[in-house]
């Protein structure tokens, strides 16, 4: 980045005008989960049977030689523009917690963005190389309608879209079963 783009953004920050990249992560990525959140809902994506809120092309396990990960994160569901979650029956008056859990091989320059309904929750992100992240996203009550959310991850750069782990957070005691497959 140089002065003259940092001066640009410092100015627009001063003004509240933060860019829109900039804006989202700033306002919904998390350092960490809040105190009294639980687990909600689960989908391991990259493992068939056991992601029944994600709609993809197919699925992949990357070789732990390439990406230096547990199988869970190794494994990811893939789509050519996008991978698409939809979640139902949740309750609107609380405030969840989105963590998402990403994989990438080392020669691939994976850039994907994230999106709860309308709301961007990070901008174009390059995945890590031959490694796994696991990030934070607070989500807006607007992106939850009706007791719907989705979520999409969407192709910004090369490659195809890929998620491995899908977790949706609250402050509620977890439900007495999480479901890895379909009712």
């Amino acid at each position: 980045m140089t002065i003259q783009s940092l001066a640009t953004t410092a100015a627009l920050a001063a003004l509240g005008a933060v860019p829109a990249t900039a804006q989202a992560q700033a306002t919904y990525a998390l350092s960490a989960m809040p105190d009294g959140y639980n687990l909600q809902v689960y989908d391991d994506c990259g493992v068939e049977g056991r992601q029944p809120h994600i709609r993809c092309e197919g699925v992949h396990e990357y070789s732990p030689a390439v990406v230096a990960a547990d199988e869970k994160a190794r494994t990811v569901a893939w789509g050519w523009r996008e991978v698409v979650a939809q979640y139902d029956g949740l309750d609107a008056s609380r405030q969840y917690v989105a963590a998402v859990t990403y994989a990438n091989e080392p020669y691939n320059n994976r850039v994907q963005s994230l999106w709860a309904g309308e709301t961007q929750l990070n901008g174009a992100r390059p995945l890590p190389k031959g490694g796994a992240e696991r990030l934070l996203f607070r989500l807006p009550a607007a992106a939850i309608r009706e007791g719907k959310l989705t979520l999409r991850f969407r192709l910004e750069a090369q490659v195809n879209a890929v998620v491995s782990v899908v977790e949706l957070w609250a402050p509620a005691p977890s439900p007495e079963t999480i479901h890895l497959s379909p009712p």
